[in-house]
């Protein structure tokens, strides 16, 4: 794309995220999908629009169609650095029928196995078109060692694929909260690759204007946003991971830690307590900083514990020392919350 070209895109994303701010009222009443207080974990005080996923998808859809349009001839390498139009076909299915999953989701409360089942049958369908997705090692840089997977290279990625939803999809809990960590993690895809991508660009342009929305209490980012967005941060993170040499294994876990860890503890409190690890609860970290500190420092909280590893790791730390430092400091926080919370 020539630089007027890419001025143009800029500009047209612009317009559009503007309107769909401006005739957001009109959508909302014509698409019709609520997140209803319950007075127990949605303590908002009237039925939120659940729209954040039909922004982001409209996003991605302008700049799949303007990238085609002006530079049709490397049109799969710029966008998804792939060389197959059947994994791009492939690619596509996937991401519009797990945005899709996510509207019917959050429009009829669909069960967690319905959703666990069909989530799996695409990431599966996934793993299994496009080897250049699948891990087949972890690299780490500090020790200097390399653990391969052979035969077990899919099975490992098709789990961390799910797992990854699952993570992010628990850690949509208060506004603004993924909206940072996406935006983080997109911008730092950026930084690193140093490349224009339209595609990045159309995602971060997207979570600006619905950070704005969601800032003042009127989106939801919803099933359809979590769901089209942790599998595109996974997409992307793998091809870094694949593709980049300087990009190790600690890396990746240091992008994706406070979301992951989280998940993680939850999990295994609810399976200790013979609950189902799929039932929303209280126990986030989020959460239990709510019921001490008001929201803005809970967000400022939650927001330095997902910007500064990027922080550090673009200054040359040790994504080692990276690592145990977040470690530190998320059970420091975990401690303070239950030793303060009411």
């Amino acid at each position: 794309m020539k630089p007027i070209d890419i001025i143009q895109f800029y500009i047209f994303l612009i317009l559009f995220n503007i309107s769909f701010l401006f005739f957001f009222n009109k959508i909302k009443k014509i698409i019709r999908i609520y997140d209803i207080p319950d007075k127990k974990r949605k303590l908002h005080l009237s039925p939120v629009p659940l729209l954040g996923g039909v922004l982001i998808i409209s996003n991605l859809i302008i700049s799949f169609i303007y990238l085609f349009y002006f530079d049709h001839n490397q049109f799969l390498y710029f966008t998804y650095y792939q060389f197959s139009f059947r994994s791009f076909l492939i690619f596509i299915f996937v991401l519009i029928s797990l945005f899709l999953l996510g509207i019917l989701d959050d429009k009829f409360s669909l069960s967690p196995i319905k959703r666990l089942l069909i989530i799996s049958f695409l990431v599966y369908l996934l793993c299994t078109s496009d080897n250049s997705l699948i891990v087949d090692n972890l690299k780490f840089s500090s020790p200097n060692i390399e653990i391969t997977f052979n035969q077990l290279s899919k099975l490992f990625t098709f789990c961390c694929f799910i797992f990854l939803i699952i993570s992010l999809n628990m850690f949509d809990g208060i506004n603004l909260q993924s909206a940072i960590f996406y935006l983080t993690n997109f911008i730092s895809i950026l930084i690193i690759t140093g490349t224009y991508n339209p595609i990045i660009f159309s995602i971060i342009f997207g979570l600006i204007f619905f950070s704005y929305l969601n800032y003042r209490n009127r989106c939801f980012l919803g099933d359809s946003g979590t769901y089209l967005l942790s599998f595109l941060l996974g997409f992307y993170l793998v091809r870094l991971h694949n593709n980049y040499d300087t990009i190790f294994t600690y890396d990746v876990i240091n992008f994706l830690f406070l979301p992951t860890i989280d998940s993680i503890r939850v999990i295994i409190k609810r399976m200790i307590q013979n609950k189902e690890i799929f039932l929303p609860d209280n126990s986030h970290l989020h959460h239990r900083l709510l019921k001490k500190f008001n929201y803005k420092i809970t967000i400022g909280s939650l927001s330095f514990m997902i910007i500064f590893p990027h922080i550090l790791l673009y200054f040359g730390f040790s994504g080692f020392l990276v690592l145990i430092l977040q470690t530190i400091i998320y059970f420091s926080s975990i401690i303070i919350s239950k030793n303060v919370s009411r």
